[in-house]
């Protein structure tokens, strides 16, 4: 508890603060007004309209104070919650990808679900607030009032407490077990969406996945939720029940107890039946820290593994237009993947040159994918070195190094923004990227520079984000079996004439390419086998 509540006060400090004094005043208003109406029954006739006029501007007071409060202070937790999503996703993107890659599937329900619970308890900071000022008043009343029955009726209020606090950890427990099993589902839904034509063409598989994929977590969660709502249900049942039985004792207590009048007696009970609401408002807190504790934990594990692989990388991997050395070289690398018998790529070694076209070829599993990491940058290898222009490759200069590249990998989704790479003064040469790539009646972008239709075919995708390739004019372009998605007509225009007009402008390109009709188009051929370089041609010559 203490973990959430020292959290909120050292990132919202002033925030409470202001919640606190505008709940102070919300609450002065109600209780004064509650105060005023007492007095309705006994006020002369000429002052009751205008007793009741003050009591209707003290309610719309506060009414005012509470919305406006909370208004603000909705803003400021919806706010700092999209700040920890861009964070979160910033501190990802800055990360090393081989010691984050196998976390990533965590990513999305912490930023869409974790986050939200820590928002949504701060919002509901303000309510909490009136509750305690409005219990910690009436209360200090009613002892004034009557310090015994005060007395006698705060026990009732700490053995309620102490039942919330004694079930905490196994409200915990339950939620923690919730995230994971939302994960789970989480998981399984992205993969409906990305296998959705496999699943709907094959009724065995699709009843198959959805039973045990979509629909098992699916009751999980509903049996988790149902056995939540029960046991905080029998727990605010047992506590409301336990707290009448004990104020009708109390009412016993006094009718049978002459100190007492029955004016302060019926003045006291409304008063507690008044505070009734905060003080279950109160008790509940203690159930909802343990939601936003089991957030706070998932958000902070996240951030954790984020930070252990983040680096910085400052310093600048130069490019030289006319440099005769090598663009990249691959010298004597190996790298292998953790776990017994896994893939291994072993003591690599080639050279790509500035401007020239390479394509790398291979059966499945022979390393393609592997490499393409490696020479972008996303692994590093545990022995060997890649550099770039004579220049070492390091995390200090690894951003500045894969920003020579653009990249198209064979899992690329859509991306529909391109306000990155295009402008008004661009319009023309995006207008004729569209007609080149025969996309001039399937879709547009708007002012700005948003695409406006993404119902495409994958090969319409795939010449989508082609054109964000070419409108990036990067150095070097690296393409994995782009082409695979294209009718032949479009592979035919790619090989023959994107590619060599890429070449013509001075890029370097390299392909990870099946496609040996065209194979002619490149400088280098590069075959894999078994993670290894198993044979290399230049200029259809073997070396």
């Amino acid at each position: 508890m203490w973990r959430v509540i020292g959290f909120f006060f050292r990132s919202s400090w002033k925030v409470i603060v202001f919640a606190a004094v505008s709940s102070a005043a919300a609450a002065a208003a109600n209780l004064y007004s509650l105060k005023l109406l007492g007095q309705v029954i006994t006020i002369e006739d000429t002052n009751l309209y205008v007793l009741i006029g003050y009591i209707s501007l003290l309610i719309i007071g506060s009414s005012i104070i509470t919305l406006f409060s909370g208004k603000y202070v909705t803003r400021y937790f919806e706010a700092k919650v999209a700040n920890y999503r861009k964070e979160l996703a910033t501190k990802a993107l800055q990360s090393n990808y081989s010691l984050i890659e196998k976390k990533l599937d965590r990513l999305v329900p912490v930023l869409l679900f974790e986050t939200g619970s820590i928002g949504g308890f701060g919002k509901s900071i303000p309510d909490l607030m009136v509750a305690v000022f409005q219990s910690v008043v009436v209360l200090t009343y009613l002892f004034l009032l009557s310090w015994v029955l005060t007395l006698a009726f705060l026990p009732i209020f700490i053995i309620i407490t102490v039942t919330n606090v004694a079930t905490l950890p196994l409200f915990k427990k339950i939620e923690e077990t919730i995230s994971e099993t939302r994960f789970k589902l989480h998981f399984s839904l992205d993969r409906l969406e990305k296998g959705f034509k496999d699943l709907i063409v094959n009724k065995q598989h699709s009843r198959s996945y959805i039973d045990n994929s979509v629909d098992s977590p699916s009751q999980s969660l509903v049996n988790l939720s149902v056995k939540n709502f029960f046991i905080r249900t029998l727990l605010g049942k047992s506590q409301n029940a336990f707290l009448i039985i004990c104020l009708g004792l109390l009412i016993v207590y006094a009718m049978t107890n002459s100190a007492f009048t029955e004016g302060e007696l019926i003045e006291y009970m409304a008063l507690i039946l008044y505070i009734r609401p905060s003080l279950n408002r109160i008790a509940g807190f203690t159930k909802q820290v343990k939601v936003v504790e089991n957030a706070l934990e998932q958000v902070e594990s996240l951030d954790v593994d984020l930070k252990d692989s983040l680096f910085r990388s400052e310093l600048k991997v130069n490019y030289d237009g006319h440099s005769k050395s090598p663009l990249i070289k691959v010298d004597d690398i190996s790298y292998s993947y953790s776990g017994k018998n896994s893939f291994a790529i072993e003591s690599m070694n080639f050279e790509i040159f500035r401007n020239e076209i390479v394509i790398i070829n291979g059966s499945n599993g022979s390393g393609k994918s592997t490499l393409f990491k490696l020479i972008i940058g996303l692994y590093t290898p545990k022995s060997g070195e890649i550099t770039f222009q004579d220049q070492s490759l390091s995390k200090d200069n690894l951003e500045s190094y894969r920003n020579h590249f653009s990249c198209y990998f064979t899992d690329s989704p859509l991306f529909d923004d391109l306000g990155y790479v295009a402008s008004k003064q661009k319009e023309t040469e995006i207008e004729e990227l569209i007609e080149l790539l025969g996309l001039s009646n399937k879709t547009s972008l708007d002012d700005g520079f948003k695409i406006t239709n993404s119902n495409l075919s994958n090969g319409q995708k795939g010449r989508l984000n082609l054109l964000r390739l070419l409108l990036e004019d990067r150095e070097i372009y690296f393409l994995d079996e782009w082409a695979a998605n294209q009718d032949i007509y479009f592979k035919e225009k790619f090989y023959t004439e994107i590619i060599p007009d890429l070449k013509k402008r001075g890029k370097t390109i390299i392909l990870i390419s099946h496609d040996d009709k065209f194979y002619s188009v490149a400088d280098r051929i590069i075959t894999l086998r078994n993670g290894k370089i198993e044979n290399m041609t230049t200029s259809n010559v073997s070396v």
